[in-house]
């Protein structure tokens, strides 16, 4: 049986090969994304492909990176009366 991990390195080589290096992966953690990069390697050995390792980045570290480019909402003005309908 094929393991999950290695099934999509597999599907992303075979339909998604030329969109590879722009392409980056969000993880639950750094072994997940570990475990991705050897599933890769491995994948690209067994078809014979020499392929530039898509980016990974774990799921905080890409909340965090989007925290930093996306503006924050406005504040509402809670102190402002309400009007009747």
């Amino acid at each position: 049986m094929l393991p999950f991990i290695h099934g999509v390195a597999e599907t992303y080589i075979d339909n998604e090969r030329d969109l590879l290096p722009q392409c980056c992966f969000v993880f639950p953690n750094k072994r997940s994304a570990t475990f991705f990069h050897h599933a890769y390697a491995r994948a690209c050995n067994e078809k014979g492909l020499q392929l530039i390792h898509p980016a990974t980045v774990t799921i905080s570290d890409f909340i965090l990176e989007m925290a930093h480019t996306v503006e924050p909402l406005s504040l509402i003005h809670i102190s402002e009366p309400t009007r009747p309908y």
